[in-house]
């Protein structure tokens, strides 16, 4: 996907006029499309997807007795002060930073704990955190 901005010098390339980037931002809200950040998705390989194509015919015939006795887990990290996510605010050209623009930090991110539990047919498991040395 390209920027408001390089559709713009394109059009113009191609058409020899002159489009501005709010043009073809506007023109893009009106057809129904917003721009979003994209999203972070693991990068699957060929292998990989073939393996988990493989596992899930593997799986697909299990009854929910079969299921009862499988436990999923997972663990995540969870920031004590802050996300690592990005974050947006909307701010006036020429207009000075304000507190409320900005995202406020400490230094090596303020610590975090990492969490792990598990959930099963019969429920949710319990939560650990887990000690990172």
């Amino acid at each position: 996907m390209s920027s408001a901005t390089k559709v713009a010098k394109e059009l113009e390339k191609d058409t020899g006029r002159k489009v501005s980037a709010e043009t073809v931002c506007r023109t893009l809200r009106k057809a129904g499309l917003g721009a979003i950040e994209k999203p972070k998705k693991p990068l699957l390989s060929a292998k990989n997807i073939r393996k988990r194509l493989s596992w899930c015919m593997a799986h697909k015939d299990w009854t929910i007795d079969d299921w009862k006795r499988v436990v999923w887990s997972d663990e995540t990290k969870i920031n004590i002060f802050n996300s690592d996510e990005r974050t947006w605010t909307w701010i006036r050209s020429g207009e000075s930073l304000k507190p409320h623009h900005v995202k406020m930090t400490v230094k090596h991110g303020g610590g975090n704990i990492m969490l792990w539990s598990a959930i099963t047919y019969a429920g949710v498991g319990w939560m650990c955190k887990i000690n990172v040395f």
